[in-house]
């Protein structure tokens, strides 16, 4: 695990949160499902979801949302988060 422990930081310096949970799905048509679950410092819990397309090295799709007893609440995008997330899956 130490070879994901880039995005570790990453979610630390550009979403001001601990990550919890780590998901990765490779996929048949050279995309990658990427899920990020992360705790803030107030105990309140986040999921950001990335596919990206791992031949051309960009983004699909992207949505970052917070997690809530009944529901989830969908938030902004966080491009500078997105962007380091990209840059390290295609470097790693």
């Amino acid at each position: 695990m130490e070879k994901y422990n880039g995005i570790s930081k990453i979610t630390t310096q550009f979403l001001d949160g601990e990550l919890s949970k780590l998901e990765m799905s490779y996929n048949a048509d050279k995309s990658l499902d990427l899920t990020v679950q992360y705790q803030d410092d107030n105990g309140y819990w986040y999921d950001y979801e990335v596919v990206l397309n791992l031949e051309t090295g960009k983004i699909y799709s992207a949505t970052h949302q917070s997690e809530g007893y009944l529901n989830k609440v969908s938030l902004d995008r966080k491009k500078e988060f997105e962007m380091a997330i990209q840059n390290y899956l295609l470097v790693h």
